[in-house]
Parts: structure tokens; C-alpha cells; sequence
């Protein structure tokens, strides 16, 4: 299903989802196998595009990245504060970029 973004930047959570990623020791196939364990099915290409902020992320793979990641779907979450990017300082992005806690709640994994 074609997702159509007026822009090029297409999804907010892309580093964040590289640095926790990174942090805990997963390659891009290692997430894609665990969210498939949930049964969201998202390719390792797919993973890297999420990363590189040129694919959308749907509801319910936020939710999932938020499982699999290991990071409370509700509030923000600040990237761990400990990884630094080189020429960038330390990574401090909203995981959720602003989705209402109250959405966010749903439990269907």
C-alpha cells in the first residue's frame, strides 16, 4: 500500500530507532525477525528506510518497535543518554514525537 508523504523526510523516530537499536546490540534483521515474532512483518530494507527516515511507520509498528525495543509505549522516551553521534552530541529525540499517551495504550501484543 503506497503511504503518501508531501516531503522527504517521512517518519520522526528514524535515528531514535537506530540508537536504541544500536544499543542494544541488534543488527536490522535481528528487529525485523523479533517484530515478525509478533507478527508485524517488517523487512530488513525496510527497517534501514524506517531508520533513514524515508519510510512511515504505522501505529502498530510503533507499538511493536516499542516492544521489541524494549520502551514504555507511553510518554517519551529519550534515546539512552549515553550514545553520542559523532559531530551531533547526545541523541535526545521524543520516541513517540508527541502521540498522545492515551492512543499509545493499546495493548494488542
Amino acid at each position: 500500500m503506497a503511504r503518501i508523504i508531501d516531503g522527504e523526510v517521512c517518519n520522526l523516530i528514524g535515528p531514535t530507532i537506530r540508537a536504541l537499536r544500536r544499543a542494544r546490540h541488534m543488527s536490522q534483521q535481528q528487529l525485523s525477525n523479533r517484530l515478525e515474532l509478533l507478527g508485524v512483518y517488517v523487512c530488513r530494507g525496510s527497517v534501514s528506510r524506517i531508520e533513514d527516515r524515508s519510510r512511515t511507520v504505522t501505529d502498530i509498528e510503533l507499538i511493536a518497535l516499542a516492544k521489541v525495543l524494549e520502551v514504555p509505549p507511553g510518554g517519551t522516551v529519550r534515546a539512552v543518554a549515553g550514545i553520542k553521534r559523532k559531530n551531533a552530541g547526545v541523541i535526545r529525540r521524543s520516541f513517540f514525537c508527541g502521540l498522545a499517551p492515551a492512543f499509545i495504550t493499546f495493548s494488542g501484543f
